[in-house]
């Protein structure tokens, strides 16, 4: 019996061969396909080659031979030879390609296939779309971010999973743990941590109502006073002691995720498989996942999780576009993906069959469904959003910057680069 969410794949597959039949030479093809990340981080699970073997019975005539790594500099380099990819996945940095003129709008290859918006989750197109023009679709779908806990930690404090940014600021004083020298054992909560600084400041930017992009006005916000009070929340849980102690901790954890996993952290912001390694590398830890706490106001935010992943597009001037439509329309469907990884498209029974017996899953699965069109926020010049995020974070705890100042800079290197991009 072939299972309903299988089904769907390979009619998405059949479909795909069909379509392309109708416009598209039968002579041997070979697809060049580039991506910015690594195998292993595109394909967790190591089905690079099982998926590749599905593409081929579909399409016997395309050979498709691809290359991992290939960062925007080598990129660059290498179009600027006269060496263009069919198909290119920059990250999640489509707005900025697209701004930049590196890649063909999808539209038209979307309006004439049998897929259409509403089967994707609609944050993964908005972060794919510029000046309304889709210029890429989503390859992995990660739900950022659960505030996973310790229920260990809390039950043998009384307390249950934080809601309001009230309830954790008071729950990360009671279950801070220190020796009787003072010496700090264990911390309740780190707002900064969540892999990357830029991580955590856009969902507790969103969790006090803030935001980064006007996608109406294509205007950036990262001057919203809403995110300067959700930073100034975040600097807020610091002072020399206890950030000297955190780092210390941190150090001896190995990172973050030891940090919570070894029982030193009640409290953190984490992904789906960041939650799977922690629980493969300390087995004897007992999680729980909830949504990020949001601070009480006017107004509830509409969310405090955006979904992230990398998405595919294909270049300007590639040679076959159309073979290169039918692979993105493959990568995009659930044929031969892993059970662990919840794709993106909108497929419920694939979720029941997969997910509805993992409670931790289950959380995950939900915010994919029940979150509103919220994302990444597609500022055309993100990389340099990330960086100048990141690096602002230690002079922001060492109380070098204010977080006036950090929020101002950044709206200012932003409008300028933007000034000269668009």
């Amino acid at each position: 019996m072939i299972h309903t969410s299988l089904r769907v794949a390979l009619i998405l597959l059949t479909c795909a061969a069909l379509s392309l039949g109708a416009y598209a030479s039968s002579e041997p093809v070979t697809l060049e396909v580039w991506f910015q990340q690594s195998e292993e981080g595109l394909f967790p699970h190591g089905e690079t080659e099982s998926r590749l073997q599905l593409f081929h019975e579909a399409f016997p005539n395309v050979r498709v031979e691809m290359e991992f790594s290939v960062g925007l500099d080598e990129y660059l380099t290498r179009v600027a030879g006269g060496i263009v990819p069919d198909v290119y996945s920059p990250g999640d940095n489509i707005p900025e390609f697209a701004a930049k003129g590196y890649l063909e709008p999808l539209d038209s290859f979307l309006s004439r296939s049998d897929l259409s918006p509403e089967d994707f989750w609609s944050q993964q197109l908005i972060r794919n779309t510029f000046r309304g023009e889709l210029f890429g679709l989503p390859l992995r779908a990660v739900p950022h971010m659960g505030l996973a806990y310790n229920t260990d930690h809390l039950q043998q404090s009384g307390l249950e999973p934080a809601i309001t940014i009230a309830d954790l600021d008071l729950q990360a004083s009671r279950l801070l743990q220190r020796r009787s020298d003072g010496t700090i054992t264990r911390l309740g909560f780190v707002p900064w941590e969540a892999s990357a600084f830029h991580n955590a400041f856009l969902i507790w930017s969103l969790a006090h109502g803030g935001s980064m992009w006007d996608a109406d006005s294509d205007r950036l916000t990262v001057d919203n006073p809403n995110n300067v009070s959700a930073v100034e929340w975040i600097v807020s849980h610091t002072s020399n002691q206890t950030l000297s102690e955190y780092q210390q901790l941190r150090r001896a954890a190995g990172n973050h995720l030891g940090l919570f996993g070894g029982g030193s952290l009640s409290y953190l912001l984490l992904t789906p498989p960041q939650v799977s390694r922690i629980l493969e590398e300390y087995p004897e830890t007992n999680i729980g996942v909830t949504y990020p706490p949001y601070k009480v106001g006017s107004a509830k935010p509409q969310a405090t999780t955006f979904i992230a992943g990398p998405s595919i597009g294909i270049p300007k001037n590639a040679a076959h576009p159309d073979e290169a439509w039918a692979f993105i329309q493959f990568m995009i469907s659930n044929a031969g993906r892993h059970p662990d990884d919840l794709g993106v498209l909108r497929d419920i029974d694939r979720f029941r069959e997969n997910f509805a017996d993992n409670p931790i899953d289950f959380f995950f699965a939900e915010v994919m469904f029940h979150s509103p069109p919220i994302g990444r926020p597609p500022i055309p010049n993100t990389n340099t959003w990330y960086q100048e995020v990141n690096a602002s974070l230690v002079p922001l705890l060492e109380r070098e910057r204010s977080p006036q100042d950090m929020i101002g800079q950044i709206q200012q290197r932003l409008e300028a680069e933007l000034a000269e991009l668009l």
